[in-house]
């Protein structure tokens, strides 16, 4: 089974009239949506997480943008079904590489009724004939006949320290998972979820540790230049395109004192002060 997210343009030709696709796909495509995204970097823009339901693996409903076209997934798709379609044709294979999940353009454009769709097909792939460029990596696992654990980890620290030292490891790796705000690339919603953990068990949380968690709760994914601003309250200075020096910086935050403010003294205003004549006259 072949699983894909799918890119759909309107066709105008004179002569033609506007069929019910056609209006449907105006009113999908035009308006407040393409213009939110317009500035966005090629990348997840939301969605597809990864969860658990009915010991199966799933992908939530998504979107993600590609060399300026913007791909939908409007059902969750079956993480399981295909991981179970590559068990089938490597049974006898005693060496399993490190995989990757991406999602890759495909030469297949299919055009109807002025309607035209392109697409990108999910697939499973060793990680070494990945590319960063052409690719919107999910995520990267160290592939098991059968085994479906995506995050098994005892606490949310070995957790992060095993997606900042890319651990090739049966845990599912997001470090190169690719989440799209405006004008960059940050770290994916689970990434952010371990954070988020390890701040609500953080001991004497301060107000900006605080005001970052409920950004987290909010938002799911942050600009890493709200990270790095973060991280300099705690004299901690980060290059904002390393994401393995932020998440060091991060890890490193939670046993140091945050620095305070310094605040600027209100200027004094000295009064000129009255002379005071002893004796007789002024």
């Amino acid at each position: 089974m072949v699983y894909s997210v799918k890119c759909t343009e309107v066709n105008f030709e004179s002569g033609k009239l506007l069929s019910r696709e056609m209006l449907e796909q105006l009113e999908k495509q035009t308006g407040l949506f393409l213009n939110r995204y317009i500035s966005y970097s090629d990348g997840i823009l939301y969605g597809f997480e990864f969860s658990e339901f009915d010991k199966g693996l799933f992908l939530s409903e998504g979107a993600l943008k590609k060399n300026g076209k913007v791909y939908f997934s409007d059902s969750k798709i079956s993480v399981t079904d295909i991981l179970e379609a590559y068990d089938s044709g490597h049974k006898n294979n005693e060496h399993i590489p490190y995989m990757a999940l991406v999602f890759r353009e495909s030469d297949d454009i299919k055009e109807a009724e002025c309607v035209i769709s392109s697409c990108m097909n999910l697939m499973l792939l060793p990680d070494d004939e990945t590319d960063l460029k052409s690719d919107i990596i999910l995520a990267k696992f160290q592939y098991n006949l059968g085994r479906r654990e995506w995050k098994n980890y005892t606490d949310a620290e070995s957790a992060l320290r095993g997606q900042l030292n890319g651990e090739k490891s049966y845990n599912y790796s997001f470090l190169d998972t690719p989440y799209s705000l405006s004008g960059e690339i940050t770290f994916s919603p689970f990434i952010f979820s371990l954070m988020a953990e390890l701040l609500e068990k953080k001991q004497c949380p301060t107000d900006i540790d605080f005001t970052l968690l409920s950004m987290i709760y909010q938002e799911k994914i942050l600009s890493l230049n709200v990270v790095c601003s973060y991280l300099r309250r705690y004299g901690i200075i980060c290059n904002v395109n390393n994401k393995y020096e932020i998440i060091n910086g991060f890890l490193d935050s939670l046993k140091t004192k945050a620095k305070e403010k310094k605040s600027i003294p209100a200027e004094v205003v000295h009064e000129p002060q009255k002379t005071v004549y002893s004796g007789i006259g002024l």
